[in-house]
């Protein structure tokens, strides 16, 4: 039998032919029924349907039930996918090459039983879907030599053609699921990406976090042990009055007037206790305010489960940004907002852009302490800005640390690039931040840098009506 035709390539056809996933499968009670209609419309001995594997063929005819593998080298729907066209032979005695064949003797072999009558004609045509690659041929035998007209041709054409609708839409079907696991795969590979960055991110702000929460901390209980001292002391000196029998005098001395009185002022330091009572417990109140926003917009940070985007307001994500990487940057710099009170609302996850600008705030005050490892004073600066765009908002990280090399600058967003000694950056920071900014919320992300004035801007553009683009 020869190889099929040189401008086919095999392993192509080859990769159709198990994509559809045909071989050595029970035969579809469907296709048992066009072999039915095909034999009996067109009159014939035998109907068969075959698929083309490497070096055999898997076989299937109304004579027998279930699958028979023939070899490629002896079979006729290898030489239908072969030729790629429609096989017409009126009698196979007239074909020598043929006619050697078992099958056309009449004698037991993989196809028939014993007594079956010698095969004087065939009639096959190529099975060839969305594919474009033939994966075999549908056909009717018979023992008598004859002819094929043009319609009973055209009936055999169209049970193929409807054998090969039925398989492209399971082949369709297959796919879209296919499709379908690799988004979810996709998601989830996403969503492993984001919690390492997120980790990541947590580890280096946690001692900063801590040291922020400590500092008010401190003061707290400094001056919870004060008011604790200062309230033990009103309270004995409340007993006291309390217990005090006054009994006027005839020059009507009052009871501040008394050499007692005078005595319990001098004891209680009454007049700094109650001018530093009231400061006291408006700091107190300021330290526990300013922990409990740290925890809430860390609280945030890491417990933002993946949503639907919704409509949020972009200043909000800063601010919180801020609170978050404070001691990441304010030993090396001083930061100002210029927030826009007109931005509109954008649709997005709150969340991840908040890991954005996390990111990018990280990323500026490690690039400081870099330029000013003995940095005093912080002369370093951070500027925040939000403004509204023609398509939606706009926010802008712009930091002095030196800038970015042009040599490099086309690389910070590449997944695992870093400039990072080895144990303190992923690499993943920036490709994570361009992945949520350009993909998952169709917006932009842009750096401009001027190594001699020693900036760096990033530049995060969002339309108003994001929407999720992580599967094309």
């Amino acid at each position: 039998m020869p190889a099929l035709n040189d401008t086919v390539d095999e392993e192509a056809r080859l990769a159709s032919v198990y994509e559809y996933d045909v071989l050595d499968k029970p035969l579809d009670g469907l296709f048992i029924h066009i072999l039915q209609m095909a034999r009996n419309l067109l009159g014939a001995f035998d109907a068969g349907l075959g698929f083309v594997d490497r070096d055999r063929v898997c076989y299937y005819s109304l004579r027998w039930e279930g699958a028979r593998e023939v070899s490629r080298s002896n079979s006729v729907g290898a030489l239908v996918a072969t030729l790629q066209r429609p096989l017409i032979i009126e009698d196979v005695q007239n074909q020598e090459r043929l006619r050697e064949n078992p099958i056309f003797q009449g004698q037991p072999n993989a196809l028939f039983r014993e007594g079956t009558p010698p095969l004087r004609f065939i009639a096959a045509i190529p099975l060839r879907g969305i594919t474009e690659f033939t994966i075999g041929g549908i056909g009717v035998l018979d023992t008598k030599p004859r002819k094929l007209t043009d319609l009973e041709l055209g009936i055999l054409q169209s049970f193929g053609n409807l054998i090969m609708r039925v398989l492209d839409s399971r082949l369709l079907a297959a796919r879209l699921k296919q499709s379908q696991t690799e988004k979810l795969r996709l998601i989830e590979e996403h969503a492993r990406q984001m919690l390492t960055e997120r980790l990541a991110s947590i580890g280096q702000i946690t001692a900063g976090i801590a040291h922020e929460i400590n500092s008010p901390l401190q003061f707290v209980r400094g001056n919870t042990d004060f008011l604790q001292e200062a309230v033990s002391s009103f309270t004995a000196a409340l007993t006291r009055i309390r217990d005090l029998e006054v009994v006027p005098s005839p020059g009507g001395e009052r009871l501040g007037d008394s050499a007692f009185m005078q005595a319990l002022n001098s004891d209680l330091d009454l007049d700094y206790t109650m001018a530093e009572v009231p400061r006291t417990l408006v700091q107190t109140k300021q330290g526990i305010e300013r922990v409990t926003e740290m925890v809430n917009a860390l609280k945030r940070f890491t417990h933002s489960a993946p949503r639907e985007n919704q409509m949020e307001q972009l200043n909000d994500a800063i601010r919180e940004a801020i609170i978050i990487t404070r001691n990441s940057w304010k030993s090396v710099a001083s930061l100002s907002l210029d927030l826009s009170n007109t931005l509109p609302l954008v649709k997005c996850n709150l969340g991840e852009i908040n890991q954005v600008l996390i990111n990018l705030l990280i990323n500026a005050g490690d690039a400081m302490r870099e330029r000013w490892p003995d940095a005093r004073n912080t002369p370093g600066r951070i500027v925040l800005r939000s403004f509204p765009s023609d398509e939606g908002a706009v926010i802008e990280v712009e930091d002095t640390g030196g800038g970015i090399p042009k040599e490099i600058i086309t690389k910070i967003f590449d997944p695992f690039f870093t400039t990072k000694d080895v144990g303190k950056g992923t690499g993943q920071g920036l490709a994570i931040s361009y992945d949520i900014i350009v993909r998952r919320h169709g917006g932009a992300l842009e750096v401009e840098s001027n190594r001699k004035a020693g900036t760096t801007l990033f530049r995060i553009s969002l339309p108003i009506h994001a929407t999720e683009m992580l599967v094309d």
